[in-house]
């Protein structure tokens, strides 16, 4: 049996020349699917399918022991002097397993322009990034690339001191302060972070009533705060929100932006379509 190094080296070697940002790992059938976001680009039967997951979950730090969970980890790897940086998300119940394997910088995005973003809702966006206190939110379905337009938008200020609360940290910026946190610890993290005067606090996702409601506290107590949320659309956000049981009232005094985005595929390659929609501070 080849070293498994080079085995793993030899798939990130074909992933990178294929430009695919995920690698599907099905161990019941044996085999492994390559993507471009939700394109499907080559499916292949895999021998060492299986040594090759037990690899990275160990490369992502994910709990051997655990069965019947979900769980994810990230970590970097070096391909022909590049550094990329990956996440491998597992699904594991009684019977069946499956893994995804994220190359998060396979397309390197670290600004606006880089996202194809028009000039007008990008000087939208970013002006909102000057207000003094208020929450901004960016969405859409999942892979849409929310993530990648918000830490671009970040990426791109100047004379900001920018924090960040992010579980994982799925890629490191030099001009953000980031800390990695887990949603036990995040009202705990804001509380320590706002300690230190942020410009702006940025959170990876919200995902749980507790989450919106350390934000809005936050927001409300006169800091600028953006966050990732999925949804379907722009008027789902709000809906989300509703479901979150977002007080009305605090969130009209807090909401300034949401920034709504979709990918779709032309010609081979990936369009990023944006919906930018600005509420009175």
């Amino acid at each position: 049996m080849k070293d498994i190094e080079m085995i793993f080296d030899a798939l990130m070697h074909e992933a990178i020349q294929l430009k695919c940002t995920d690698i599907h790992f099905k161990p019941n059938e044996n085999s492994l699917v390559f993507r471009r976001h939700k394109l499907n680009l080559k499916t292949v039967q895999f021998d060492e399918l299986e040594a090759v997951y037990r690899h990275l979950k160990y490369r992502a730090s994910i709990r051997i022991i655990s069965k019947t969970n979900t769980q994810s980890g990230v970590f970097q790897y070096y391909v022909t002097s590049n550094l990329y940086y990956l996440r491998f998300s597992i699904l594991e119940t009684l019977y069946q397993k499956h893994g995804v394997l994220r190359i998060l910088n396979i397309v390197e995005i670290d600004s606006l322009q880089a996202c194809g973003i028009s000039k007008e809702d990008a000087q939208d966006i970013l002006s909102m990034f000057n207000l003094p206190h208020g929450l901004v939110l960016f969405s859409g379905k999942t892979g849409a690339g929310k993530s990648t337009t918000m830490f671009a938008c970040l990426n791109e200020l100047k004379n900001k001191a920018v924090f960040s609360l992010e579980n994982p940290i799925e890629k490191h910026y030099a001009s953000i302060m980031q800390i990695e946190t887990h949603a036990s610890e995040l009202n705990n993290h804001i509380t320590q972070l706002l300690r230190h005067d942020p410009d702006i606090l940025a959170i990876g996702e919200v995902r749980s009533e507790d989450d919106l409601e350390s934000i809005i506290r936050a927001s409300l107590s006169g800091h600028l705060i953006c966050a990732t949320i999925h949804a379907g659309s722009l008027d789902e956000v709000m809906l989300r929100l509703d479901n979150l049981k977002v007080i009305e009232f605090d969130l009209k005094s807090i909401l300034r932006g949401i920034v709504f985005q979709t990918i779709t595929f032309k010609q081979g390659g990936i369009h990023f379509d944006f919906e930018v929609k600005k509420f009175d501070s």
